[in-house]
Order: structure tokens, then C-alpha cells, then sequence
């Protein structure tokens, strides 16, 4: 159920974005760093729940943690790697909004 709240955060975020920019356009990267920051927050508490939860399977299998390191450093490659596919989409997102 969070990720509908934070897809509403963000659409809305860009929404708004959106009628900013139509009268003050200098004001509208306010409005999406605003609403990146929001999204960032809604979801460190869920990421920390992720952390400790690995945390806790490394902790049962006996794996070393330097392998978990290393997984967990590759899992954070592909995400920035996909970053540009994310915010292609983003893009399309808003320029639908306006």
C-alpha cells in the first residue's frame, strides 16, 4: 500500500509542477526537488527494513559478509544503471501533465 502513497506523492508532485510552471517556471524545479525529498523519505524507512533484513538471512546462511557487500554493491549498480530508464519515464509523466 506505500507505493500508492508514493506514486501519489510523486504525481502529484509533478501535477503541481506542472501549473507552477505555467506562471512562475523558475519556481517548478522547486517543487520536483521538494518532491523527490519527500519520496526519499517516505521510502529510507522501508529501505532500513530491507537492510536488516538481509542482514539477517547473512546472519542464518553463514554467507560471508564480504560477499553480502558484494551483492548488495551489484544489486546497486543495476538500479543505477535502470536510473536513466526511470527517468525517461519521469520525463514522459510530465510531459504528459502539462
Amino acid at each position: 500500500m506505500d507505493i500508492f502513497k508514493i506514486v501519489g506523492v510523486g504525481i502529484l508532485g509533478v501535477i503541481t509542477a506542472g501549473f507552477i510552471k505555467s506562471a512562475k517556471s523558475e519556481f517548478s524545479v522547486f517543487v520536483v526537488l521538494a518532491t523527490g525529498l519527500v519520496i526519499l523519505i517516505m521510502i529510507a524507512k522501508g529501505m532500513s527494513e530491507v537492510l536488516v533484513k538481509f542482514s539477517e538471512i547473512v546472519a542464518k546462511t553463514g554467507i560471508p559478509s564480504a560477499l553480502y557487500k558484494l551483492q548488495l554493491s551489484g544489486k546497486i549498480a543495476i538500479f543505477i544503471l535502470a536510473f536513466p530508464v526511470i527517468e525517461a519515464f519521469i520525463n514522459v509523466v510530465e510531459k504528459l501533465a502539462i
